[in-house]
């Protein structure tokens, strides 16, 4: 399997929730990764970027492309701005399921709302 993509935002799991990123062009395949036959590649080139970005997910996968740009992201943390400065904070602690929770609320919800067409959702993949 090898699928090729332009135009897309990517969805994926990070230590503190899930981040997006807009991107112009994305490539993705499954592949061995030392001692994990199916590990996950997903390449890609961030909106108005040259070089080329990789995420390598090898036991649970998380990432959920959608056609076009411009989806919203999802507050993974507490902001606080006092004189100018501003500090974030993760609303939960690293690796928590919770923020796996709110994703699919999340995103479950937007989709259903405008209709945005999900490619490909490798959360459902073994």
């Amino acid at each position: 399997m090898n699928q090729i993509f332009s135009k897309v935002t990517i969805y994926y799991r990070g230590d503190f929730g899930y981040s997006k990123v807009g991107v112009s062009e994305a490539r993705c395949w499954f592949d061995k990764y030392a001692q994990h036959p199916n590990a996950l590649f997903v390449e890609f080139k961030p909106k108005g970027k040259r070089k080329l970005k990789k995420i390598v997910e090898s036991s649970k996968y998380s990432v959920l492309i959608i056609n076009g740009w411009g989806h919203p992201d999802l507050n993974n943390f507490v902001e606080e701005t006092i004189d100018n400065i501003t500090a974030r904070e993760s609303v939960y602690p690293s690796y928590d399921k919770r923020y796996d929770q709110e994703f699919d609320e999340f995103i479950s919800h937007y989709v259903e709302e405008s209709k945005a067409t999900v490619l490909v959702d490798f959360r459902k993949q073994d």
